[in-house]
């Protein structure tokens, strides 16, 4: 009879070291679940904070060729003016010349 209470003891010291064990290896599991879910945190902020850079990027020169394509414009409409301004002037010297001889 008291070799089955020893060997019983002995079985439940068994079992209660192995649920110890298995508490301890899924604390573990969750604390390396926490990091994996910190560092993805941190990998998806820095990513985001890249992208808002990236599209601020983005808008800026957006904006830079917008205002040059407009100040191109610009300058090809007073080109095409002063073009057809020496053309007329061309034309005023040559009726002068043409109204001298």
């Amino acid at each position: 009879m008291e070799q089955d209470l020893l060997a019983t003891n002995n079985r439940l010291n068994l079992k209660q070291q192995e649920v110890s064990n298995k508490d301890k290896a899924l604390e573990k599991l969750k604390r390396e679940k926490n990091q994996l879910e910190v560092q993805q945190q941190k990998a998806l902020k820095e990513k985001n904070t890249l992208i808002t850079t990236l599209n601020q990027e983005i808008k800026q020169h957006k904006e830079k060729y917008s205002k040059q394509s407009k100040l191109l414009d610009t300058e090809q409409l007073e080109c095409k003016k002063l073009e057809a301004e020496n053309e007329k002037l061309k034309a005023e010297i040559q009726q002068l010349k043409g109204g001298s001889h």
